[in-house]
C-alpha cells in the first residue's frame, strides 16, 4: 500500500479545515447555572466514511462516496485538540461507518487508513460501535469483521463502560435485517442481556448503529433511505432493551443519514446524520445529576456540502417529507424539539 504522509494528509485538508478561524462566541452550549454541577460532557459522532486516500486504492474507485468525507473526519480530530469549538468533552462515541469499505478489500485498505491517520492520533478516548461498512453487511463473519478487530481489538465489538455514574452499552446489530441466520439474533440478544444486566443500579445509554425505531414515517423513511434497514426490524432487540425501563436512558444510533430523536416507552432514540452526508450533524451531550442535555451540532458553514444530503432532490428528484416534518430541511435535520432536548435521569427507580 502507498504511504501517506500525516503532513501530506493534513495539508489535503487544511484549506477547508481552516478557512474559517474559531472565534470563542461560536462554542457550544452556554455554561452551567451557579446552582447547577456539570458532571461531565461527551459528543457522539458517527457515518464518518473515511476512505483511503493511497494511490493504489484510489486506482479501484471512480469518485469518493461522500465529498469532503476525509476532511470533516480530520476537521473534528483537531477541534477536539485544539479546544475552540468544542467545549472541554471527555470522550467520543463514534456509533459505527467510520470508513466506507463497500468491499472486503476496500474495508481492509480504509480500515489501516482510518487506523493510521485518525484513530492513533486522537485525542480524547475513543468509543467505536460496529457499523455495516466495518464489515460489509456481515455481522458476526471473523473475517469481514477481522479489520475492525485489528484496529480496536476484539473486546471492542459487544461491550460496556462506566463513566462518572452512567453505564454505556454497546453492541452490534450491524446486519440487522440482511444477516437470515438465525444464530446472530440469538448471539446478539444474549450479548446485549449480558451487557444490561452488569451495573444494575447505574442508568444506562446504549449504543447501536442501525436505530431501534423509524425516527420518520416509516413508509416515507423506507422511500427516502431506500434499504429495508432503516430500523432494527428484528422486535426482540427491542422488546429486550424495553424490560430494563426506567435505567435505559437513551439509544444512540447513526446509519439513516438523517438526524432525529424520538421518546418512545421513556427511551429516547437518538439519531444522527454524521460527518459524511449533509446536515454533517454530531451530537454534544452534557451530563448533570438530574438530566442529559443535548444538543445537536453541525461542522462549520465552510464543511457543509448539501449536495451530499442522499435523501432529496438530487437522488429522487424531489425533496421527502413526512406529517411531522413538512419542510425538506427538517425532514433531514429534525425539528427544533429534536435538535435540543433533556432526558431526565430518575434516581433509585
Amino acid at each position: 500500500m502507498g504511504k501517506l504522509s500525516r503532513e501530506r494528509f493534513l495539508k489535503l485538508t487544511a484549506q477547508s479545515t481552516f478557512a474559517v478561524p474559531f472565534l470563542k462566541e461560536n462554542r457550544l452550549q452556554d455554561e452551567p447555572k451557579k446552582d447547577e454541577k456539570l458532571v461531565f460532557r461527551f459528543l457522539q459522532v458517527n457515518d464518518l466514511h473515511v476512505q483511503n486516500e493511497s494511490s493504489r486504492y484510489l486506482k479501484q474507485r471512480i469518485a469518493p462516496a461522500y465529498a469532503g468525507a476525509n476532511t470533516r473526519a480530520i476537521w473534528l480530530r483537531e477541534a477536539l485538540r485544539g479546544g475552540q469549538f468544542f467545549p472541554e468533552v471527555d470522550f467520543v462515541l463514534s456509533v459505527g461507518d467510520m470508513i466506507h469499505g463497500n468491499t472486503l478489500e476496500g474495508v481492509k485498505y480504509d480500515m489501516d487508513f482510518f487506523h493510521r491517520y485518525f484513530y492513533s492520533d486522537f485525542p480524547l478516548p475513543f468509543y467505536p460501535v460496529m457499523g455495516n461498512h466495518e464489515n460489509v453487511q456481515n455481522e458476526g463473519d471473523p473475517v469481514f469483521e477481522g479489520s475492525y478487530i485489528q484496529a480496536f481489538g476484539k473486546d471492542k465489538i459487544n461491550y460496556s463502560f462506566v463513566h462518572k455514574g452512567l453505564h454505556f452499552i454497546i453492541f452490534n446489530n450491524s446486519g440487522s435485517w440482511v444477516v437470515k441466520d438465525s444464530g446472530i439474533l440469538e448471539y446478539r440478544l444474549k450479548s446485549l442481556r449480558q451487557l444490561l444486566d452488569l451495573h444494575p443500579t447505574l442508568p444506562k445509554i446504549v449504543c447501536c448503529h442501525i436505530p431501534l425505531v423509524s425516527v420518520r414515517t416509516k413508509e416515507v423513511l423506507a422511500k427516502s433511505f431506500g434499504f429495508t434497514s432503516f430500523y432494527t426490524k428484528e422486535q426482540e432487540i427491542g422488546d429486550l432493551i424495553r424490560q430494563y425501563n426506567p435505567k435505559v436512558l437513551a439509544v444512540l444510533s447513526g446509519h439513516l443519514h438523517i438526524s432525529g430523536m424520538v421518546n418512545t416507552h421513556a427511551i429516547h432514540h437518538v439519531v444522527l446524520s454524521g460527518l459524511a452526508s449533509y446536515p454533517h450533524d454530531m451530537a454534544l451531550y452534557s451530563v448533570y445529576s438530574d438530566r442529559i442535555d443535548v444538543e445537536f451540532v453541525r461542522v462549520p458553514s465552510d464543511l457543509l456540502q448539501p449536495e451530499t444530503n442522499i435523501h432529496g432532490a438530487k437522488r429522487f428528484g424531489f425533496d421527502y417529507t413526512d406529517e411531522l416534518h413538512t419542510d425538506y430541511s427538517s425532514y433531514l435535520m429534525g425539528n427544533s424539539q429534536e435538535r435540543r432536548f433533556s432526558i431526565p435521569i430518575k434516581k433509585n427507580s
